[in-house]
């Protein structure tokens, strides 16, 4: 399991470009992206997925999001992923914007 650092460089963008910036994952077709940056990148496969976000930033079952504001705060939220022995939970605090990452077993 290797976890892409760009989305820790995510609240810096927002800051230095004074724009919200949208951390977006799709669960049905396994992917995630920056809203507006290019194509989506793929999820290990079979890899398990879970995130807690706003609910206004859900859509559906099929998509979930992530901000960071141009004031350095964000949305709020935590990523999890499992595969196989390996486990990461990604947590993005709602008045900082500080991204912490936690390692661990599934």
């Amino acid at each position: 399991l290797v976890v892409d650092r760009r989305p820790f460089e995510h609240r810096a963008l927002a800051l230095a470009q004074n724009r919200e910036i949208a951390f977006a994952f799709d669960t049905q077709a396994r992917t995630y992206a920056v809203e507006g940056t290019g194509r989506p990148e793929p999820l290990p496969p079979g890899a398990g997925l879970s995130i807690t976000t706003a609910r206004q930033l859900v859509r559906g079952s099929e998509e979930a999001r992530l901000l960071f504001f141009a004031d350095g705060t964000s949305s709020g939220g935590t990523i999890r992923l499992s595969h196989e022995r390996r486990s990461v939970a990604i947590t993005v605090a709602w008045l900082t914007g500080v991204v912490d990452v936690k390692w661990g077993a599934p």
